[in-house]
């Protein structure tokens, strides 16, 4: 008798709902340990885990979240008012018709209102950014995932950092930025490249992936992809939907239709695939197991693959964060960087020191306390240990260096001798590399 076919598994293990839970159950939350799990494959799993990791990770207080001073309610609220009400109301119009799908009019009109709200509040709140279309899409799925309270904090630390560039008076740091994704391409496909240049299609074919994160696109709820790529982009880099366009580009589906002979090398049509390039062909989510386990040995069984063709498969999407992660490794985003002369203080300059970034970890005050006194018991056994050596000790000259410390030490011929000692000093790093 044949003994059953064993299926193959990957070796990289996927984070629970479990061991999600018990990290947000911990006083403090291990911050850094969220931030490793949103780039492992999964990511935060699912809407109801995200709705309680995202505000950990962006450092927002979901029980002290921002209220309006005129009439002291939790955003967003109707007194605030921007200067681009006019173009948000045009954009939030027409938004949010498939994350809708199936709900009563009523429903979506009153969604469209607190998107509405939501977008207007934060921009009210900080008159220095200015409006993008595609904001909007951004501001749709943590509406989703969040709700509409927890939106608008999160909404406003994104666009102070992360997002800082689309809502600068012009695109001229979007552009720069952009101009990474050919770069890469040259590098990593010379062949692909060349093709592209001679098509003369310009970068504009990823400026909405690049400003929405992909939101444009995997609009369809439960928002899996949309919120997967989020999940990534909110603990990495600012550059990091450059990367993963790239990295889409760079897919052997897209990569196969371009040299193929079944795209010609024309501007228009060139752009119109890579346009929709996001949306995978069936015969790209096929492959997608075994190129797994050929490449990144994820543990999953190799079955066939049976998902809606609105969103791309868990695990093509996995592919394509790894290979982007990747390329990020490999030619990280500050030699770009630094060659679009960006202003001192440019948030995405002084990434990863991002204030909500910071670990800040406080203990119970009963653990402060105890240590205090550990620390004035101790201090006091070691003044007591070192009393009599001083009485033997020379007092220093006047000569020696004012800061530094001096310890008595017992030299080679058994007299007591003062070795300088500098002062240490204790930094804590953030984990800047999540």
């Amino acid at each position: 008798m044949k003994s059953p076919a064993k299926r193959r598994h990957i070796s990289t293990p996927v984070p629970a709902a479990d061991s999600i839970t018990a990290l947000l159950s911990r006083d403090p939350v291990d911050v850094v340990a969220l931030r490793r799990i949103a780039l492992q494959p999964g990511g935060f799993l699912n809407n109801d885990l995200r709705r309680r990791v995202w505000p950990k990770i962006l450092g927002v207080d979901v029980f002290d979240l921002p209220k309006c001073e005129r009439c002291q309610s939790v955003l967003p609220c109707k007194c605030l008012v921007s200067t681009y009400k006019d173009q948000i109301w045009l954009d939030t119009e027409r938004s949010l018709w498939k994350m809708s799908m199936g709900e009563r009019q009523t429903i979506r009109a009153h969604q469209r209102e607190q998107l509405f709200r939501i977008i207007n509040c934060v921009l009210a709140r900080n008159p220095a950014l200015c409006y993008y279309q595609g904001y909007n899409d951004v501001c749709s799925v943590l509406q989703y995932v969040c709700g509409s309270r927890s939106a608008v904090a999160i909404a406003e630390k994104l666009s102070a950092t992360l997002l800082a560039a689309p809502h600068e008076k012009t695109f001229a740091t979007v552009q720069g930025v952009m101009e990474l994704i050919f770069t890469l391409i040259r590098i990593a496909d010379p062949e692909l490249s060349a093709f592209l240049t001679a098509s003369g299609v310009p970068m504009h074919f990823a400026l909405a992936h690049v400003i929405t994160w992909f939101s444009h696109h995997y609009d369809t709820p439960p928002l899996h992809t949309a919120a997967r790529l989020f999940d990534v982009f909110l603990v990495s880099h600012p550059l990091t939907p450059v990367y993963v366009t790239a990295a889409m580009v760079l897919q052997p589906g897209v990569r196969s239709a371009l040299l193929g002979g079944g795209i010609a090398c024309e501007m228009s049509a060139v752009h119109g695939l890579l346009s929709r390039m996001a949306e995978p062909s069936p015969e790209e989510l096929e492959v997608v197991p075994r190129a797994l386990a050929l490449t990144h040995k994820l543990t999953i069984p190799i079955l066939p693959l049976r998902h809606p063709p609105t969103h791309p498969h868990p695990h093509l999407t996995q592919v394509i964060i790894a290979r982007a992660l990747a390329l990020q490794h490999d030619h990280p985003p500050a030699l770009h960087l630094a060659t679009l002369h960006l202003p001192p203080g440019h948030p995405y300059l002084t990434y990863p020191g991002y204030p909500w970034r910071q670990i800040t970890r406080q203990p119970p005050d009963h653990i402060q306390q105890a240590a205090a006194a550990h620390r004035v018991a101790v201090t006091n056994r070691i003044a007591a240990q070192m009393s009599p050596l001083q009485q033997a000790v020379t007092p220093l000259s006047s000569a020696s260096s004012p800061g530094i410390a001096t310890t008595p030490s017992i030299s080679s011929n058994g007299t007591n001798s003062l070795r300088r000692r500098a002062p240490r000093t204790l930094t804590l790093d953030p984990g800047h590399m999540y």
